[in-house]
């Protein structure tokens, strides 16, 4: 998000996310690590949106999908992202101790989206 508010800054914005809707797949990590502005909110939605059913995107999290609202500073709009995000994903419950650290719960992914209590990975998928 920090890379879409300093294109924005520097008047490139129509460039980066151009550029970020060229990978077959996009890794966004550590939503919800650092706080995110409403202008942040807006600029995130615009690749989420643009990739919407038609590229593949991977976000991970520590946090649940409701305490996306207060992540972004607004319920609506982190409704809106988990709305794209989820649409056509399988939620699949997997808990068991991460390979990073032993002494937190952690997640492992196999389908196209993992939740625990202690973090969630999203992967969301366009079938050709």
């Amino acid at each position: 998000m920090l890379s879409l508010v300093e294109a924005e800054r520097q008047e490139r914005l129509g460039a980066r996310l151009a550029f970020l809707r060229q990978p077959s797949l996009l890794i966004v990590d550590e939503i919800g690590y650092l706080p995110v502005t409403a202008s942040g909110t807006n600029l995130f939605f615009q690749p989420v949106n643009s990739r919407y059913e038609k590229a593949s995107m991977v976000l991970t999290s520590n946090k649940g999908f409701k305490e996306w609202g207060d992540i972004f500073g607004d319920p609506v709009a982190a409704a809106a992202v988990l709305d794209r995000l989820l649409h056509h994903c399988h939620i699949v419950n997997i808990r068991g101790p991460p390979t990073a650290c032993a002494s937190t719960q952690g997640s492992f992914a196999t389908g196209n989206v993992t939740f625990s209590a202690a973090a969630v990975h999203i992967m969301t998928g366009h079938c050709r």
